[in-house]
C-alpha cells in the first residue's frame, strides 16, 4: 500500500511540474508576442511578411483609379499588387523581374498622366496654376523620396540594404507607402 501513495504523490508532483513548465512557456510567449485587434501575432512573423503586408496598400490605389475612371491605371496597379506579393512572398528571380516591369509600367505611365494633367490645369487658369505646382511638387517629392530610399541605400549598404533585414524591410515598406501617396496624388490631381 505505501507503493501506491508514493506513486500517486510523485504522478502529482510531476504534474506540478509540468504546470509550471507551461506557465512559464506561455509568459514567454505572452512576451514574445504583439496584440492587435484582439489576435496574436508573433512578431517574428510580422516582421518576415512586413513586405507582403506593405504591397498590399497598392490595391487602394487600384480601386482609387477605378473610381475615377482611370481603368488602365487601375489595372498597372492590380498587376504590380500581385507581382510584389508574389516576389516577397517566395523572393524567386523570374518574380523579380516581372515585379520590376510592373514597377517600370506605373512609373512611366504616372509620369504620363502626370505630365498631361498638370498641363491641361495649367491652361485652365492661372489660379489653378499655382495651387497645382505645390502638388507636383509634393508629387515629385515622394518619387525621389523612394529613389533616395532605394537607390542611394543601395549605394551606401542601407535603408533598403542595410546589412539589418529587419530594418531594411521596414524602410523597404515605408518606400510601398511613400509610392502610393504620390500615386494617389497624381490621380486626384
Amino acid at each position: 500500500m505505501p507503493k501506491k501513495g508514493n506513486k500517486k504523490q510523485r504522478i502529482k508532483i510531476k504534474n506540478e511540474q509540468r504546470t509550471k513548465n507551461k506557465n512559464k512557456e506561455q509568459t514567454k510567449n505572452k512576451e514574445q508576442r504583439i496584440k492587435t485587434g484582439g489576435v496574436l501575432i508573433f512578431k517574428n512573423q510580422i516582421q518576415k511578411r512586413i513586405l507582403v503586408y506593405s504591397s498590399l496598400i497598392f490595391i487602394t490605389n487600384a480601386l482609387t483609379a477605378l473610381y475615377k475612371g482611370y481603368y488602365l491605371y487601375s489595372f498597372l496597379f492590380v498587376c504590380l499588387t500581385v507581382t510584389s506579393v508574389l516576389f516577397h512572398s517566395t523572393y524567386k528571380k523570374i518574380y523579380y523581374y516581372i515585379d520590376k516591369i510592373s514597377i517600370l509600367c506605373i512609373v512611366c505611365y504616372g509620369t504620363y498622366m502626370l505630365y498631361q494633367k498638370s498641363e491641361i490645369k495649367s491652361e485652365i487658369k492661372s489660379e489653378i496654376k499655382s495651387v497645382n505646382t505645390l502638388k507636383i511638387v509634393f508629387i515629385v517629392s515622394t518619387f525621389l523620396a523612394t529613389i533616395f530610399l532605394y537607390y542611394y541605400g543601395y549605394c551606401t549598404n542601407n535603408y533598403c540594404y542595410h546589412v539589418n533585414k529587419d530594418i531594411s524591410n521596414q524602410y523597404h515598406g515605408l518606400i510601398h507607402c511613400i509610392s502610393s501617396i504620390g500615386h494617389h496624388c497624381i490621380i486626384l490631381l
